[in-house]
């Protein structure tokens, strides 16, 4: 303390003061000093500076850094080990999607994949399916099925309202059900509704009454359900012309914000914003931009150069591309999907001989597809399999050329000399043309089906269509002679939609275009039926008929890649998917942002 008191002595008598003043500060040192108590007090604390070096004052204020960091870290560790991190609200996520939008309608998406994915983001059924494909409640806060399984009671949750803040009622659900059964929209759901009765008991209930039972009519329940107020005034003759089919109002997770033309006027981007006020709880993620493609190697190129944060399918030709990327996983999924050709003999005379149906179902190596264009990615397929049903009585027929070729010498169709390639009856050739959609895989496909059947004496032609044409100038009107094209079954009841004789005109699901009693026997009985043992037996019947026949050449089940950016937790890892926009079914549990919140003591 001496040595204090000469330090302030000299700093005090060293400056330019009046004696007074020198003698003030001196007695003020002094009686300080004389304190017994050794620890400084704040008032003290201010001479710090006068009292202390130079290198004395930077080791203080290194010390200070130094005990402050370490404070800061020990927080920091003890902030982190009582909280947790949580979602939170925030963020944009955008994805590329190959093709382009036409009807974000649920009545008239089924065809468009495109369609299809943004109704699932837009609209709300009274059921839905979970990511482990339950069928689980939306709109409906409650149903009953009655014991003869004939009549569904379907209650909605209270307060529900659409995008635009109009209520949401029975009504709402009527008018779309409706809408469905009647012809004029051209529903292709509306074999899913045929023959049922639907009345409205009150705003918030609903009486569905089936003539038959059918087992698959709470799958039929997922369908978005469409706003009334939106749709009444609009005639069905107009209904695809509506602009409510490209700014569409619905009730689900995500609603329409904008969408982007280009100078033609198509369409290059929609954009949707989070539904605050969504039944469920509403989604993380603030913002979704959809940008379009024509075709995949555009939508690659723009993942990588970073103009997208997604794609929503990843041909497996580029998935070498991002398997070891910092910015986006592959998510590898099962869809319950068979790519198959489709015959339509209205098309092509020869395609009704059922021994030329044979020898081409059976023509096929569907192990070098695998092996060489899928690069191992897929199963191969010689029947409609069914989740959860035996498929192995399905016949398996083996490529072998000679044993092909007799079966076409047996049915007249033969070479006319040594020399010829391609068969001939009655001085028709055998030459058919393979209609499929523009994409590399589906092009080395057929390249490898025409090699296959060329080696047979088949001539074949291959037309490869865009995306965004193939569904209306080449299925709808059913303009092909064979079809290359994926269905997705999920259930007994889809059979009867894929294969019945009156599902093969548009708006139908069944490409085939043929008929056959037994097939049409067992699709409708699958259809009614809820027994297990009963189901397998139909579906058994089903598939030995359809491979007797050769209604198709079943080829095989591809593996889904699914393209997201690291940047978004929470995703559920999904085994299978019933369709490409089932991988949204979780996506109000998808996040970017997080918050800290302290953990639950147990």
């Amino acid at each position: 303390m001496r040595r204090a008191v000469e330090r302030v002595r000299r700093l005090t008598f060293g400056r330019r003061q009046n004696g007074v003043e020198r003698k003030e500060a001196l007695d003020l040192a002094l009686l300080r000093s004389s304190k017994k108590w050794r620890v400084p007090s704040i008032g003290q604390l201010k001479f710090i500076g006068r009292l202390l070096e130079d290198h004395e004052r930077r080791s203080l204020f290194i010390s200070i850094l130094i005990g402050i960091a370490a404070l800061g870290v020990l927080g920091t560790r003890i902030w982190f080990r009582s909280t947790v991190a949580v979602p939170a609200t925030g963020g944009s996520y955008t994805e590329g999607l190959v093709g382009s939008p036409r009807f974000i309608n649920p009545l008239l998406a089924a065809g468009n994949d495109v369609d299809r994915d943004l109704s699932r983001l837009i609209f709300a059924g009274l059921l839905t399916t979970d990511a482990d494909g339950n069928i689980v409640r939306d709109l409906a806060e409650n149903y009953t099925i009655s014991d003869d399984q004939k009549i569904y009671t379907v209650t909605l949750r209270r307060n529900l309202t659409w995008h635009d803040n109009e209520p949401l009622t029975a009504d709402d659900v009527l008018f779309t059900i409706q809408a469905i059964q009647d012809p004029a929209y051209h529903s292709s759901l509306r074999v899913s509704f045929d023959g049922i009765d639907v009345k409205k008991q009150d705003d918030t209930t609903i009486i569905f009454t089936l003539r038959t039972p059918f087992p698959g009519f709470l799958s039929a329940l997922t369908v978005g359900i469409l706003p009334e107020h939106i749709w009444y005034s609009i005639p069905a003759s107009q209904m695809q012309l509506a602009e409510a089919n490209l700014k569409p109002v619905g009730a689900g997770p995500y609603r329409f914000k904008n969408l982007v033309r280009d100078t033609t006027g198509a369409i290059r981007s929609i954009t949707l914003e989070r539904n605050g006020a969504y039944h469920q709880t509403p989604a993380y993620i603030r913002e979704l931009s959809f940008k379009f493609y024509g075709d995949y190697p555009s939508a690659v190129e723009a993942l990588k150069n970073k103009n997208i944060e997604g794609l929503s399918f990843l041909p497996l030709e580029y998935s070498s591309d991002f398997e070891n990327s910092s910015t986006v996983s592959l998510e590898e999924l099962e869809l319950t999907q068979y790519n198959a050709l489709f015959f339509n003999p209205d098309k092509n005379d020869a395609l009704k001989d059922r021994a030329v149906r044979k020898v081409l179902a059976a023509g096929v190596d569907r192990d070098r597809i695998i092996r060489e264009i899928l690069g191992g990615e897929g199963r191969a397929m010689y029947g409609p399999e069914l989740p959860g049903f035996d498929s192995t009585s399905t016949s398996t027929p083996s490529f072998d050329v000679p044993a092909l070729s007799k079966a076409l010498d047996d049915a007249g169709w033969k070479l006319p000399t040594a020399t010829s390639t391609v068969r001939m009856k009655d001085g028709k050739e055998l030459t058919i043309t393979i209609s499929a959609v523009e994409r590399q895989d589906t092009e080395g496909v057929t390249q490898v089906i025409r090699e296959n059947w060329t080696s047979l004496g088949i001539a074949v032609n291959v037309s490869l269509v865009p995306k965004t044409n193939i569904k209306k100038d080449v299925i709808e009107q059913r303009a092909y002679e064979m079809l290359l094209f994926g269905q997705i079954i999920t259930s007994p009841q889809d059979v009867y939609a894929f294969w019945h004789s009156s599902q093969n005109r548009h708006p139908g699901s069944n490409f085939s275009v043929l008929a056959n009693r037994d097939i049409d026997a067992a699709a409708e009985e699958l259809r009614t039926t809820s027994d297990k043992n009963k189901q397998q037996q139909l579906y058994t019947t089903l598939s030995h008929k359809l491979s007797d026949e050769a209604f198709a050449v079943f080829l095989y089940s591809p593996q889904y890649l699914y393209v997201l950016p690291k940047k978004i937790l929470g995703v559920t890892s999904h085994v299978r998917i019933a369709a490409p926009a089932d991988r949204f079914s979780a996506v109000t549990h998808w996040y970017i942002k997080t918050n800290r919140a302290y953990k639950k003591s147990n």
